[in-house]
């Protein structure tokens, strides 16, 4: 099987504001970034698939030819990542998990960091190890319930003076936990998918995602629908996050699929 992404952000309108705290509507910009991708999965077993996504990167945060104190760059910068994944399902075993029963691993954004002014303070990408679990609950003719939970860690080390590690060096350093501990630094997230039709015609999904106060704080619900219609399909998604003023609050996702 054969996929392509696109994801495009649009950070909107900047301010230009100069040393002074000045401003000039005349150098406002408009900021962007957006990601193309392909992704490749083949079954290696009946209950066993892997999968490949590689991805070009495009960010423009600011104009062409930018001072940032005494140094000049390049507002916009590149960069490549790619992606492994596996999907295993329980076909064997004792009745209550054969096959109802999935596991699925994922290394996302494996790649180069990104710079646009200074190259000894380039950003790591975010590179992220995903665990999932599904368990489907019962289906029948027209009817398809399946929970969800999954945990995810971010694989980056950046260091006090601004530089941080290359991702297959922070793959490894990244684990070091602190003070804390590392379970304050994975983000979990549990949810379910209801499926109507036969085949498949429509979905309903629910979701809940926490991440530690002393890592981020995020916390919100999601709630999403999905239709299929012969080789087509539309997914919508909506975020209701639990504080106010969160960057986050009543986000929009659409999503079409076509399969061919």
């Amino acid at each position: 099987m054969v996929g392509f992404d696109f994801t495009y952000l649009n950070i909107g309108e900047v301010i230009y504001t100069d040393e002074t705290g000045r401003t000039d509507e005349s150098k406002n910009y408009k900021a962007y970034e957006f990601a193309i991708a392909i992704a490749y999965a083949t079954k290696l077993r009946d209950n066993l698939s892997v999968g490949l996504t590689t991805r070009f990167i495009y960010s423009r945060l600011s104009p062409n030819d930018v001072t940032v104190g005494n140094e000049k760059g390049n507002g916009t910068a590149f960069t490549t990542s790619f992606d492994l994944s596996m999907l295993y399902k329980l076909t064997s075993g004792p009745k209550m998990l054969k096959n109802k029963f999935s596991f699925g691993v994922n290394l996302s954004n494996l790649g180069p960091k990104i710079s646009y002014v200074d190259a000894a303070q380039a950003d790591p990408i975010p590179t992220q190890l995903r665990i999932g679990f599904a368990y489907n609950l019962f289906k029948n003719e027209g009817n398809d319930l399946t929970l969800t939970a999954d945990f995810s860690k971010l694989l980056v080390n950046r260091y006090l003076d601004g530089t941080s590690d290359a991702f297959y060096k922070a793959m490894f350093t990244s684990w070091k936990g602190g003070p804390d501990g590392i379970g304050r630094t994975v983000q979990s997230s549990l949810g379910f998918e209801y499926w109507y039709g036969s085949p498949k015609l429509i979905a309903l999904r629910a979701g809940y995602f926490y991440e530690d106060p002393s890592n981020g704080n995020r916390k919100f619900i999601t709630l999403g629908a999905g239709i299929r219609y012969s080789l087509y399909g539309f997914d919508f998604s909506y975020i209701n996050t639990t504080e106010d003023n969160h960057p986050l609050a009543n986000t929009l996702r659409f999503g079409l699929i076509v399969s061919f």
